[in-house]
């Protein structure tokens, strides 16, 4: 059985969730913000999808819900013991040094868009996010688990989303009163940016004007990670939406 810890460390069986402003590159200005809160007993498992991909054999599908993750954030650890030993380290915390700050990557947000939306797809970028959503018809929701900044949405391999990011009309693509979700710390910070991304792609655009809280469980005996992703079971409400403004 896996059980949680709480921040006051009572117990020895340990599971430890991390809430992020950001991803923060070195010399941004917005410092990391860390949290461990106390969690139920709960059995170590990924959260059940709720609402599954609709998969078909056609080059253009009937999607309701495209559940996607940023694909290039490499492990910053070679075994899952350096990884825990991150999330338990006390003292100063250097963000830039993965050894005593531990961070999401690939895997993290994989998992989340793989219990979030039932098949997961990675990208490496917003061309390849374009390019996927004008495959699919009657989108309900995109979902995007990655990193982000103030007005930006970071990509494992650059190429990151922008103020000064040129984006298409892909309303056609989405059913009345779809929208993208970002799932990343920080970008919707100020309103305008996600305005902005909205009256480009024709669609609301939703997102989180702080952190977004990502965990890990493992197993105390032997010291292997069971579970990675958004913490809790539940998918976070959006703090913030853009609906496109008239033309």
């Amino acid at each position: 059985m896996m059980h949680t810890r709480t921040h006051s460390e009572k117990d020895d069986h340990h599971s430890r969730n991390r809430s992020f402003f950001s991803k923060v590159p070195l010399g941004r200005e917005v410092p990391p913000f860390f949290s461990a809160q106390p969690t139920p007993l709960i059995q170590a498992q990924t959260t059940t999808p709720q609402i599954q991909l609709q998969e078909s054999t056609e080059s253009r599908s009937s999607t309701t819900v495209l559940s996607l993750f940023a694909s290039g954030y490499g492990r910053n650890y070679s075994t899952d013991e350096e990884e825990i030993q991150a999330v338990e380290h006390r003292g100063p915390h250097d963000p830039e040094n993965p050894a005593e700050t531990w961070w999401p990557t690939t895997l993290d947000f994989e998992a989340a868009a793989g219990a979030h939306g039932g098949r997961a797809r990675g990208v490496a970028s917003m061309d390849d996010m374009i390019q996927l959503i004008q495959r699919q018809r009657g989108l309900s929701e995109v979902r995007l688990f990655t990193h982000g900044a103030r007005y930006e949405i970071q990509f494992g391999r650059g190429g990151n989303l922008t103020r000064e990011s040129r984006l298409p009309d892909v309303s056609a693509h989405f059913s009345s009163g779809g929208r993208i979700i970002f799932y990343a710390c920080n970008a919707g910070y100020d309103a305008t940016f996600f305005q902005a991304l909205a009256n480009q792609l024709r669609v609301s655009v939703c997102g989180f004007s702080r952190g977004v809280r990502w965990s890990i469980e493992w197993d105390p005996a032997r010291r292997v990670i069971t579970s990675r992703g958004l913490h809790g079971r539940a998918l976070p409400s959006p703090s913030i939406c853009s609906d496109p403004e008239p033309r």
